[in-house]
């Protein structure tokens, strides 16, 4: 619990399965695995054990995809949004996503400075670029783009300040991801403490400010609701998520309340922008630090885009370039945005996790993040070598990799984290050059839910305007 509030405990179980082996302790009633079978023993399609007491911690009064513990109860909702996130229709958001990725370039141009002088790799502060924070602006606008059909707007306003509205109606202004991050420390660090204590440690822990940082978001949620009602109300048709919370495939009413579209919707809002985000970061921070890498993903776009003028590339021409393919994969390995290990709990009679009997009532675990690192499974896992994906070992390298989880619980929104992630990288590294403050830079690591970084600052330059000079 001290691990994960101090934003350590990904790294504590990594070495404790370093130090001990693929099964380890670490708690009272809990035992982490680090093994793939362990995994798909412990996540897999048709896994014996469910959801933990954790997810109570996260839980409002209606329960959304991801803290819903009965398997009958989350298997009606994924069903629900099943064809929302579908391949077809994830496909059919393109254009849009065109339009907020080609606002981010046109904000990026006016901030695009002028290229380094030969050897130089220290930058002042007045030449650098928050990319963290364009790249959190971007996810936003897409996320309400594709839940609600809304254009936010923030890339283009260059901020987060929003309208929020509360359930009783009144509106305020405020920035609504600000305080994300310690709602979601808070909370999942009360999910690790003793179930017994639960309702005692929400009260003893009301006092911190991360505990109800969430409401901003929540309301921020709100008020794209209420908008999207009214467009509706006014006989506007969209196909977008809330119209799959609202309707059947057949278009049967699902008669959803409030509270349940709420919880739905600010799960969509938050996780769909803050993951994509942290792997945006990631991947540009792994290339600026690997330069044969960027220059090779360089070339390999260079192939796809028609001309110099094209600024968004079609979705077709990237989605299945190779090496793109792989530096997003390898960052996905490296640093999957969800680093804690999701907790499940064996069933009453107990089970076999990678051939060791569990008793019954047991949490369980198996961090990707951990698996992820293991030398059985990924030959030099520490580096990054999106080359790995390539090779004659890839296929047998993807039954180790899951940074989107696996089984009936896996991540629903795979499908448009790709499409997003491989349009907005081509754009941007075929569009532009990007260099860190200096070499000893380092990003600040902030862990709750997710594991994300602080502000990343680059400085920017067009590629056109390197090769004028």
């Amino acid at each position: 619990m001290f691990k994960h509030y101090s934003g350590a405990r990904t790294d504590a179980i990594t070495a404790l399965h370093q130090k001990y082996g693929k099964i380890v302790r670490i708690g009272p009633n809990s035992l982490s695995f680090s093994s793939l079978q362990a995994a798909k023993d412990i996540y897999g399609h048709g896994t014996a054990s469910f959801k933990d007491k954790f997810y109570d911690s996260l839980a409002g009064v209606h329960r959304q995809l991801f803290d819903s513990i009965d398997k009958d109860e989350h298997a009606t909702k994924r069903k629900l949004f099943a064809n929302a996130f579908a391949q077809k229709s994830v496909e059919e958001k393109e254009h849009n996503v065109n339009i907020d990725i080609a606002e981010l370039v046109h904000q990026w141009d006016q901030l695009c400075t002028d290229p380094p002088r030969h050897g130089q790799n220290v930058f002042e502060e007045h030449e650098l670029t928050d990319a963290r924070r364009w790249f959190n602006l971007l996810t936003l606008d897409l996320a309400a783009d594709f839940a609600f059909g809304i254009k936010l707007g923030f890339v283009a306003a260059g901020d987060d300040l929003a309208t929020c509205e509360t359930i009783r109606g009144d509106k305020y202004q405020a920035h609504p991801e600000a305080g994300t991050y310690h709602n979601l420390l808070i909370l999942s660090t009360l999910g690790y403490a003793d179930p017994a204590y639960f309702k005692i440690n929400r009260k003893l822990f009301g006092w911190h400010p991360g505990f109800n940082a969430g409401e901003v978001f929540s309301d921020f949620t709100i008020h794209l609701i209420r908008q999207r009602m009214a467009a509706e109300a006014d006989g506007e048709k969209r196909t977008d998520f809330f119209e799959a919370l609202n309707f059947t495939r057949d278009g049967v009413p699902t008669a959803m309340e409030m509270g349940e579209l709420i919880q739905e919707c600010a799960l969509l809002m938050n996780a769909g922008s803050e993951t994509t985000t942290c792997a945006l970061q990631n991947i540009f921070h792994f290339l600026i630090r690997h330069p044969h890498c960027m220059q090779a993903l360089y070339e390999e776009l260079e192939t796809a885009f028609d001309d110099d003028e094209e600024i968004v590339p079609a979705y077709d021409k990237v989605k299945f370039l190779p090496y793109l393919r792989a530096v997003i994969d390898e960052t996905l390995r490296l640093r999957p945005s969800l680093g804690i290990a999701l907790p499940r709990v064996t069933p009453p009679q107990g089970m076999i996790i990678d051939g060791v009997w569990v008793a019954g009532n047991t949490t369980v675990s198996a961090p990707h993040w951990t698996i992820h690192r293991d030398p059985e499974l990924f030959e030099r896992p520490l580096e990054f070598l999106p080359e790995r994906w390539l090779g004659a070992d890839a296929a047998k390298l993807q039954k180790g990799f899951m940074p989107f989880s696996s089984g009936a619980r896996a991540c629903i929104g795979r499908n448009m984290a790709y499409m997003e992630l491989t349009m907005i990288v081509a754009t941007l590294v075929h569009r532009y050059h990007f260099a860190l403050p200096s070499p000893e830079w380092k990003p600040t690591i902030l862990e709750s839910m997710v594991i994300k970084s602080g502000p990343m600052p680059v400085k920017i330059w067009t590629r056109r305007s390197a090769r004028e000079v």
